[in-house]
């Protein structure tokens, strides 16, 4: 299998800090079907990495700053389901999913990314990124009303 296939297209948003002091936003390609942890903690000093324009490029691992989460939520809810775009179960009770939900709506929101600092296209995408967590967060919703519908059917 080439590198490129195991690559994952569930890449995570990242901020880079360059020796420079210049910080970056871009996605991380992570190995297909690892953790993020498990990225970090291999034993490569480098990562391939694609900035917000396209460009790709290989970064130090000591320079990813800050990890958004994952961003390419379609593509995972597509591949697994919107549970595990979430990285939830479907048997979670729907407050842990609402504090899940809630919880990456406040690291993704744009507003938090305001500033010359940060580029227009990174608020560009995490607003994106926020249509589509509502969209599979919506999906979930309506999954886990069917099913406890369903429940309360059965046992009536």
């Amino acid at each position: 299998m080439s590198l490129h296939e195991q690559l994952s297209k569930d890449k995570p948003l990242v901020e880079q800090e360059k020796t420079s002091g210049k910080v970056v936003y871009g996605y991380l390609y992570t190995v297909r079907n690892s953790r993020l942890q498990d990225t970090f903690n291999d034993n490569r000093a480098f990562l391939p990495f694609q900035y917000l324009d396209g460009h790709d490029t290989l970064i130090a691992k000591s320079t990813v700053a800050e990890v958004f989460g994952i961003v390419n939520v379609s593509a995972m809810a597509s591949a697994h389901g919107p549970y595990a775009a979430f990285g939830i179960s479907r048997d979670d009770s729907m407050d842990s999913i609402e504090a899940v939900y809630r919880n990456y709506i406040l690291r993704c929101h744009p507003d938090n990314y305001k500033g010359e600092q940060y580029p227009d296209a990174l608020r560009k995408v995490l607003s994106k990124v926020i249509l589509q967590v509502r969209d599979h967060f919506e999906n979930i919703k309506k999954d886990q009303a069917k099913r406890a519908a369903a429940i309360s059917a059965a046992n009536g």
